[in-house]
């Protein structure tokens, strides 16, 4: 191809790219603002820069308000004002300040009745408001009313007094906390807060110095030695090569403590890592701070950053163990007062940081080892002995079935028992363990035999002091812990009230109150006989009062009661089919439970007073329910073409003889139904005849 004829072509095909490239800028799609009207709802010449405070409320609950604002030293920093002027989070105040800037309605509905409003959830009671002021403290600039949200995060809206409804794509009282349906809940400060206390780099902590009530710990980093590699091997009269610096590395060493206690590098770690980035749950009033206990804080933890001269120093109180803490950071300006999780408090403080950090004493064996387990507690003492059927219950000496998964749960727990915590010194501390309120001691198979004895609660920490085997050591146990190796004696016995199978029960007697009745079985189902009088039982009743008897389970065992206290006030007698009988004897109702004895044998249970009352029922509740009286039944119409029947007669006591009418083509029966009195109309049957038999030919 020639040069000219190249160059003409390039030509044309520029031109035709500048012609396509113009009818596809002609057909581009209107902008969805500009094909459905969206109308902006701002006020206009209101930016989000001249917002200085929003305040969010459920219509229903006005005096529940959230209220942001921009703080006056640092215009850029917003604070809940109504809730100790706590930091707000940059990210949550930027989304609510772009979308009611950037908010635009799609317009649904005009001038919409107070009825109709409902409908939207865009009544003043019922609608989400988010009120924002400017220059005007007492007047907002704009306020939005956000109604029912939809799927996709839309939401019906409507400005103020205005009643035009706008479907807007904004879900405001989803960035606000609530999900979809909780149109009556309040908002809260926490959604909008900035909860960060602290965050280091963790790679530049050289220095943990935690103190509690019970305890100095120092972790301090240190530089590990480095290993001097083997020379390596070099041909005579060549230079040894020089090798490259490596890196340094460090690892955690106990400075203060933990004399005798090792110290797991990995489970500090990730104490560190925890520590280095730490997070607040809410923040607590400055102005109770003596309340609190931190105007002379009992916790002190100093951390040394590396390149930072001075240390962070934090200081924490807490009003009970099983609380959250409360610390602050004093020098901070405003001074804060942060809430935090009470594991975080523990580890922050040197409790929860030896329990993940150092391999404390505890116990390691196989549980099918276990041969007796012994505890003495207030409660009542417990024995156990392993035999060939399993494990068989010495102490309490009760007729009851022992739960095996409960005793089986008991050597478990001990098997695996590890303390949670240490006093590095004792003195001063009234542990209690002179004196112990509970032991517990597995035997082996062995003959080894290992004890975990309990003092008082500690006062530090939501457990107990404790001591194992012969070890001086002062250890705590959790609570939690305390719950699985010392369960209620209650639940290590079976409950089960009687052991009768409802096809096995023949009569069931009650005595209450001076009245008497008995239920029978037979074949033609259950009898009651009240007062000499004999009829057939309810049904529905007597298969409720069944499922009671055969389900019974009592709430708990009273082993120290030995009687139920004074003459039966209730007795229920069941005998079965087999003819035998058991007998339930029940007590005075106290405190919402019923004593109740199988006879004489002990122990004594205790019966809600609701599942003794579904026991002894009223004769009343189980008579059957009075017959309700026979409508007059009517006569349905005759069918097209049938004979009318005569007027009907009264209905004879017994049944009346078919009254055959043949008519020449079609022969109809009439059968008065006859039923028992009293109706008073019997019903008619029409049936069409059959059709006549045609003489055969001689």
């Amino acid at each position: 191809m020639k040069p000219k004829q190249i160059i003409l072509l390039v030509g044309i095909l520029v031109v035709l790219a500048a012609l396509v490239v113009l009818k596809q800028a002609k057909d581009k799609p209107a902008s969805i603002e500009d094909a459905v009207k969206l109308t902006a709802l701002m006020p206009e010449g209101v930016a989000k820069t001249d917002i200085t405070k929003i305040e969010l409320y459920a219509g229903g609950k006005p005096d529940e308000k959230v209220v942001l604002e921009r703080t006056a030293d640092a215009p850029d920093k917003w604070q809940a004002a109504n809730h100790f002027n706590a930091p707000v989070a940059e990210k949550k105040i930027t989304e609510l300040l772009d979308a009611l800037a950037d908010i635009k309605g799609e317009p649904r509905e005009q001038e919409v009745a107070d009825e109709g409003l409902k409908d939207y959830e865009l009544a003043n009671d019922t609608a989400f408001h988010v009120a924002a002021y400017t220059n005007d403290p007492a007047k907002p600039a704009c306020e939005l009313l956000v109604g029912k949200s939809l799927a996709n995060r839309q939401s019906f809206a409507r400005f103020g007094e205005s009643k035009n409804v706008y479907l807007i794509a904004h879900d405001v009282r989803a960035m606000a906390g609530l999900r979809g349906g909780e149109n009556e809940a309040a908002p809260t400060p926490a959604t909008w807060l900035d909860k960060g206390v602290l965050e280091l780099d963790q790679a530049k902590l050289t220095r943990f110095d935690m103190k509690n009530p019970y305890k100095h710990l120092v972790l301090q980093r240190e530089e590990k030695p480095e290993e001097k590699p083997a020379e390596p091997a070099s041909a005579e009269g060549e230079t040894p090569a020089t090798p490259e610096p490596k890196e340094k590395q460090y690892e955690w060493k106990v400075a203060e403590g933990a004399d005798g206690v090792e110290l797991k590098q990995a489970g500090f770690m990730n104490c560190v890592r925890s520590l280095s980035k730490l997070n607040a749950t809410d923040f607590a009033d400055p102005a109770k701070k003596a309340e609190l206990g931190l105007d002379a804080p009992a916790y002190t933890c100093t951390i040394a950053v590396e390149g930072q001269e001075a240390p962070i120093v934090i200081q924490g109180a807490r009003q009970k163990p099983s609380d959250n803490g409360y610390i602050l950071v004093p020098g901070r300006e405003p001074e804060r007062i942060y809430e935090v999780a009470k594991n975080v408090f523990e580890m922050l403080f040197g409790m929860e940081t030896s329990m993940n950090s150092f391999e404390l004493p505890g116990l390691t064996f196989q549980t099918d080892q276990a041969a007796q387990v012994a505890i003495t507690q207030p409660e009542g003492n417990v024995r156990l002995a392993k035999e060939e059927s399993g494990w068989k219950a010495l102490e309490p000496a009760v007729a009851l079935e022992l739960q095996t998964t409960a005793a089986d749960g008991i050597v478990r727990a001990m098997s695996t028992w590890k303390a949670a915590e240490y006093l590095t010194s004792a003195e001063g501390v009234d542990t209690g363990l002179d004196a112990p309120t509970r032991t517990i001691t597995v035997t082996l198979a062995d003959g080894s035999a290992h004890t975990l004895t309990l003092g008082k609660d500690s006062a530090f920490l939501d457990g107990v002091y404790a001591r194992l085997d012969s070890n001086p050591a002062v250890l705590l146990v959790r609570r939690s812990d305390i719950t699985r190796l010392f369960p209620a004696l209650k639940d290590l016995f079976s409950r089960q009230l009687l052991d009768v199978a409802e096809e096995d029960l023949a009569s069931i007697t009650v005595e209450r109150g001076g009245a008497k009745y008995e239920l029978t079985s037979g074949p033609d189902g259950w009898k009651l006989n009240a007062d000499g009088n004999e009829q057939p039982a309810n049904s529905e009743a007597v298969e409720h009062l069944v499922a009671a008897i055969t389900d019974a389970q009592a709430e708990d065992i009273l082993f120290t009661e030995t009687s139920l206290g004074g003459e039966p006030a209730s007795v229920l007698r069941i005998r079965t089919a087999k003819g035998d009988e058991n007998v339930v004897n029940f007590g005075v109702e106290k405190d919402n439970k019923v004593p109740v004895m199988l006879g004489t044998k002990l122990p004594v249970f205790a019966l809600s007073s609701v599942d003794a009352t579904e026991l002894l029922p009223n004769a009343e509740a189980l008579t059957p329910p009075p017959a309700e009286p026979a409508k007059p039944e009517t006569a349905e119409p005759a069918p097209a073409g049938a004979i009318a029947p005569a007027e009907p007669a009264t209905a004879a006591p017994a049944a009346a003889p078919a009254i055959t009418v043949e008519p020449p083509a079609q022969a109809v029966s009439i059968t008065p139904e006859i039923k028992p009195a009293p109706a008073p109309t019997p019903s008619v049957e029409v049936k069409p005849a059959p059709p006549a038999e045609t003489p055969a030919a001689e």
